[in-house]
């Protein structure tokens, strides 16, 4: 298998994922981009379904077909999205790394776009708008995720701060894989499906040096399956890792905590208020208000909460939680 010409990887982490797999695999074995110049790195990351043999399937399909290289690494247990993410760039040939989740799917001209932007601007990450996908659906709603942002020329947090305040949606867009690997930056490797894009969001844009947003849109999002992390229990404190991780990333370095502490504290502040409102257990909410309230009374002592970032019901919402008591 040469993959000396790839310029490309898409990384699919698959856990148990064979209800739409198919649908994944062929959006991205239709990609535009020339044969020999992108590679599909699928990961199974310990799968228990049919998922292994689908992955078996398109790996001799595209080897038979000589179509676009198909890779298929296997963890010999389940370790989480987080792991099968850093296993997948572990094995990434390309010059960019994507990623596409194995529920959802991909115009065919995502990534002959995507690249061609990365080229033209030299940038360290390509992103895009996208898709939110339902089978009830009929047509996909379109997500301006980046609305308010300048398009198609190179910029930085370091122009545009709030950059780093987008919302995650890592696989719309693509990564110098080199880039990664300079600022040692990967997901964190926690339990299951919880949030990992968060953290890893964060701190691609502090680094960053040249991003390029682009108005189009190419991932079909699924909201709608009933297996999707964002609605599973039991994951009541898995943000508090991603908001623990990015609040040792800022404080890692004198001018990254000087330029990015205060909107850390911020998007720590909205990530709370948002699991907050997903949480139903009484006992649960408490004591992730409990931890969350130590976290910004300190913020606040530091001053770090720059209110300007706050919207009027947003600092309502972090007024009662830095006086927050619970009720007996």
């Amino acid at each position: 298998m040469d993959t000396s010409k790839v310029e490309l990887s898409v990384v699919v982490p698959v856990f148990n994922a064979r209800r739409y797999l198919r649908t994944a695999l062929d959006s991205l074995v239709g990609q535009t981009v020339e044969h020999g110049r992108m590679e599909i790195v699928c990961v199974d990351d310990g799968s228990t379904d049919d998922s292994p043999e689908i992955l078996a399937e398109y790996e001799r399909r595209c080897q038979e077909k000589a179509g676009h290289i198909l890779r298929v690494v296997t963890l010999p247990e389940n370790a989480g999205y987080g792991r099968a993410m850093n296993a997948g760039i572990a094995a990434a040939c390309g010059a960019y790394v994507g990623c596409l989740e194995p529920d959802d799917y991909a115009e065919p001209k995502m990534f002959e776009s995507l690249l061609a932007k990365a080229r033209e601007h030299d940038a360290d990450i390509v992103k895009s708008n996208y898709y939110e996908h339902a089978d009830s659906f009929e047509d996909d709603l379109f997500v301006e995720v980046l609305q308010g942002h300048d398009y198609d020329t190179a910029t930085s947090a370091d122009v545009d701060k709030t950059l780093v305040l987008l919302q995650p949606c890592i696989w719309s867009a693509i990564y110098r894989r080199s880039f990664l690997a300079h600022h040692d930056i990967r997901f964190n490797e926690t339990p299951g499906a919880s949030y990992q894009d968060t953290a890893f969001a964060f701190k691609v844009q502090c680094c960053a040096k040249r991003v390029v947003l682009v108005p189009d849109a190419f991932v079909h999002y699924r909201i709608d399956n009933p297996e999707s992390s964002i609605h599973a229990s039991g994951k009541e404190f898995a943000i508090y890792e991603e908001i623990a991780a990015i609040d040792a990333f800022v404080n890692a370095d004198a001018k990254r905590r000087e330029a990015f502490a205060a909107l850390a504290a911020y998007r720590s502040a909205w990530l709370h208020q948002w699991n907050i409102a997903r949480i139903k257990n009484p006992g649960a909410k408490a004591a992730c208000n409990m931890l969350m309230s130590g976290w910004m009374q300190k913020a606040h002592a530091e001053g770090l909460i720059e209110e300007s970032l706050f919207t009027g019901r947003e600092m309502a919402a972090l007024i009662r939680l830095l006086h927050y008591r619970p009720t007996a």
